[in-house]
C-alpha cells in the first residue's frame, strides 16, 4: 500500500469475567455484587447449558486472540507487553506498505512509555516521521474519558536514512498543531491555560520539538534503565522546546 490511514481498536485482551456474566444475566451488575456472591451466582448462572457454552466460548476466544498476537512467529516485536488490537494494527500498518509509503494511525500512547516496549520503539522510532500527543479534554471521543491520553503517529514503511522525527504533544485541538507548524517562532510559547483559566488552543512553533538519535539517547538516560539503548528510549511528554525569538532578541 502506498497510505495507510486509521484508527484501530484501542483494546487491551484481558479476561472481564464480570462483563461476561451480566452479559448472561444483567441482574449481576444491577446488584453490585461482592466477589463471593459473584463467585455463588455464577455457578446458578452457568448451570444452563447455553450460558456454560457462551462462557467458555468468549474464553476460548480471548485465549486464542491472545496466544496468536504473543505468539513469536506472528507479532515477535509485541513479545513481552500489554496485548492491545491497535498495536497488531500498527505492525501490520508498516509490513503491509511498500517502501515509500506512509501511514497516520490514531492510537493509545502505551506504545511510547510501556517500560517493556523498547523493541517496538526500536521498530517505529526508525520509521517515525511524526507524533502528535492528545488529551481528550474537547471530548474528540465522545465516548473516551477527558483525562485519556491518545496520539497521532506518521511514519514509513521502511527506515529512514537518518533516525529524526518531529513531535508535539499536551495538544487538544488539531487546530493548535496546524497553527504551531505555521507559526513564525516569535512571542511567549502559551500554555495549556490561559489567563480566564480556558484552554488555551493558540499555536506556537517551540511546539513542535525535533528528536534525533541524541535525543533519545538524553531520554534513555533521564526516564530508562541504565544501559537502555536510543531506540528503545521511552518518550517524554514535552510542552515545548527552547527558542530564539525576535522578543527575547529585543
Amino acid at each position: 500500500f502506498d497510505v495507510v490511514v486509521g484508527n484501530p481498536p484501542w483494546i487491551k485482551l484481558q479476561w472481564n469475567e464480570g462483563g461476561i456474566l451480566s452479559d448472561l444475566d444483567p441482574r449481576l451488575v444491577i446488584r453490585r455484587l461482592s466477589a463471593k456472591a459473584m463467585a455463588d451466582e455464577r455457578r446458578v448462572t452457568l448451570e444452563e447449558d447455553s450460558a456454560l457454552s457462551a462462557y467458555l466460548r468468549e474464553f476460548e476466544e480471548l485465549v486464542g486472540q491472545k496466544a496468536f498476537l504473543n505468539g513469536v512467529g506472528n507479532f515477535e516485536l509485541l513479545k513481552g507487553v500489554q496485548t492491545n488490537l491497535y498495536k497488531a494494527f500498527m505492525l501490520q500498518s508498516a509490513l503491509q506498505m511498500n517502501h515509500e509509503g506512509a501511514a497516520g494511525i490514531l492510537h493509545q500512547t502505551g506504545i511510547f512509555d510501556d517500560p517493556r516496549g523498547g523493541a517496538l520503539r526500536r521498530f517505529f522510532s526508525a520509521r517515525l516521521s511524526f507524533v502528535g500527543t492528545f488529551y481528550n479534554q474537547m471530548k474528540l471521543f465522545e465516548d473516551v474519558h477527558n483525562l485519556t491520553t491518545f496520539s497521532m503517529s506518521v511514519f514509513r514503511g521502511s527506515q529512514k536514512p537518518k533516525l529524526s522525527f518531529e513531535v508535539c504533544a499536551n495538544l487538544l485541538h488539531p487546530s493548535t498543531l496546524l497553527a504551531s507548524i505555521l507559526h513564525d517562532g516569535t512571542g511567549l510559547c502559551p500554555v495549556m491555560r490561559d489567563e480566564s483559566g480556558a484552554w488555551d488552543l493558540r499555536g506556537h512553533r517551540s511546539r513542535i520539538v525535533s528528536v534525533d538519535l541524541s535525543t533519545l539517547a538524553l531520554f534513555a538516560g533521564l526516564y530508562d534503565a541504565p544501559g537502555t539503548p536510543a531506540t528503545d528510549a521511552r518518550l517524554p511528554v514535552i510542552h515545548s522546546c527552547l527558542l530564539y525569538t525576535s522578543d527575547a532578541a529585543d
